[in-house]
């Protein structure tokens, strides 16, 4: 059952017993015991929160208790609203904790009105009491294990949340020393604490009890340095902490605020100037005079020339050497704090080095040299011949930039690399080419044509081997005489000694061998009788 109706049935018995219900006066007494009961609500865990009847209570310390009950003449309060307790005229708010308990030092209760009633003023028993004049907090100070609350003798007052602290605040807190970095506070306590926590902010917003500080200081006078910028305006709040789960309630810097002061002008700079460049161009984003106070970063944006890259940046004159970082053609040097001199910044960009490949376009019968390494404008591995591959059958002619002898010719047919080729070499082999490569080999075969024997009927065919197939430029026209000893000429074949019958013969280019897995060779006439 919820607490509101145990409330309320308790609220009908005990106004049913006023009417001169027949019930004994015992009856009566045990109703009000109930009510008392129900309105005592025990405080939970520290820095928690619980419910008091329906209204919010937080607490630094527990336990703790708060009642609400109902005094001689006056009327019942009611707990069955949804979000506050509503106390009436002469109504008593009792909060106190049980011995060996800390005293409670600060309560802050938040009260609100209900708009068709007086707002009813309230006073406390003991300590120090200030109520707001309509809807707010009322801020109780003092040092006691219970404190009563009296509602006035006209008009209703609303509990909307309770806060509890156990730990006396500071009274005061001035500023200090403040500076561009840093800023003194003068912390007034009587309860000599020496633990604190300070809460500091460029937003006015106040702090509640369950703000985390911004440090924590062990001392009435402490400096303030970590997370001050210069120039900055700070809200500063101070509260006393007594132990990790009992603190006061925060204090407000006199005056609310302070600002630091705007960085100084700096005293020392360093000159940062560019150097020589080899093989490679570079800006700077800083360069000039520097303030140098709280230290320089120039970064150096390099490029390359074609053909370089490895970029090495160097300096001198700084008073101090700065620290490199980066890498590749974004560096950076970081100059110390108070650097002086004139520092002159250098790059210098190294060649690189490209893989020569060398691809043989067929199975070789030796595979000779597999690539070369070549440095941009040098003639490091150049200028000695590589070894050539060779095939039986066909003749190493060069590597070139296409396949079967297309492109440009860069190694000649005795493996030396050629100068002053456009592109690729100068006058003294200096390699001219920004990127690995693959050249490939040229290789030819030659094609005799025999006639009886005579070898020199035809001229002989020099031919570039094609991957895909190798023929022969053309087909020599008959012999004349076209009949050799009355037989007639039919074709021309690969065997010396041809039978009629044992191998094809032909007489155009599509009908004769693929030369690849040939090569050179010789092709002879063959004549037969005209009756075969």
């Amino acid at each position: 059952m919820k607490l509101s109706n145990l409330f309320n049935d308790c609220v009908r018995v005990a106004q049913g017993l006023r009417k001169g219900s027949a019930r004994p006066a015992r009856e009566w007494l045990k109703s009000m015991t109930i009510l008392a009961l129900l309105l005592i609500i025990s405080i939970g865990n520290a820095w928690g929160q619980t419910q008091f009847a329906t209204t919010s209570v937080t607490t630094t310390s527990s336990p703790y208790t708060v009642a609400c009950a109902k005094s001689t003449g006056s009327t019942v309060p009611n707990a069955s609203y949804g979000s506050f307790v509503r106390c009436y005229a002469n109504n008593k708010i009792t909060i106190s904790t049980a011995s060996g308990n800390p005293n409670i030092r600060e309560i802050h209760i938040v009260w609100s009105k209900n708009s068709s009633k007086t707002f009813a003023s309230v006073t406390a028993g003991s300590g120090s009491y200030s109520h707001p004049s309509g809807a707010g907090t009322g801020i109780w100070t003092g040092n006691a294990s219970s404190v009563e609350f009296t509602v006035g003798s006209s008009g209703q007052i609303q509990i909307v949340s309770v806060t509890i602290y156990t730990c006396a605040k500071p009274s005061a807190v001035a500023k200090g020393t403040v500076t561009s970095s840093s800023f003194g506070l003068t912390i007034t306590d009587a309860a000599n604490t020496n633990n604190y926590e300070v809460y500091f902010n460029t937003s006015s917003t106040a702090p509640t009890i369950s703000t985390t500080a911004s440090t924590t200081v062990t001392s009435k006078t402490p400096t303030i340095s970590s997370g001050v910028s210069a120039g900055t305006t700070y809200y500063v709040w101070v509260r006393s902490k007594c132990s990790n789960t009992s603190k006061s309630a925060w204090v407000a810097l006199t005056g609310n605020t302070l600002t630091t002061s705007a960085a100084p002008a700096c005293a020392n700079s360093v000159t940062i100037t560019k150097g020589e460049s080899t093989n490679c161009s570079f800006s700077l984003d800083k360069s000039g005079a520097q303030a140098s106070c709280d230290g320089v970063v120039t970064t150096i944006s390099i490029t390359p020339n074609t053909g370089y890259g490895t970029p090495v940046v160097s300096e001198s004159g700084a008073s101090s050497t700065p620290t490199k970082g980066g890498s590749g053609n974004s560096q950076t040097l970081t100059y110390a704090a108070n650097t002086t001199g004139t520092s002159t910044i250098a790059v210098s960009c190294s060649a690189n080095n490209y893989t020569i490949n060398l691809d043989k376009d067929l199975t070789p019968t030796s595979a000779g040299t597999p690539s070369i390494t070549a440095t941009y404008n040098a003639s490091t591995n150049l200028t000695s011949a590589i070894t050539p591959p060779t095939k039986t059958g066909w003749t190493f002619a060069g590597y070139f930039t296409a396949k079967n002898g297309g492109g440009t010719q860069i190694i000649d047919a005795s493996g030396n690399v050629i100068a002053s080729v456009s592109g690729y070499t100068d006058a003294s082999k200096n390699w001219k080419y920004a990127g690995n490569i693959t050249l490939y080999a040229k290789w030819t075969c030659t094609v005799t044509w025999s006639v009886n024997n005579l070898t020199n009927v035809y001229s002989a065919q020099t031919l570039t081997y094609n991957g895909t197939s190798t023929k022969v430029a053309s087909i020599p026209g008959p012999p004349s005489p076209a009949s050799y000893c009355g037989d007639k000429f039919v074709g021309w074949t690969s065997v010396e000694d041809y039978v009629h019958g044992t191998s094809n013969l032909f007489t155009t280019v599509a009908g004769s061998p693929n030369l690849n897995s040939i090569g050179s060779t010789t092709f002879y006439a063959v004549f037969a009788d005209y009756g075969e």
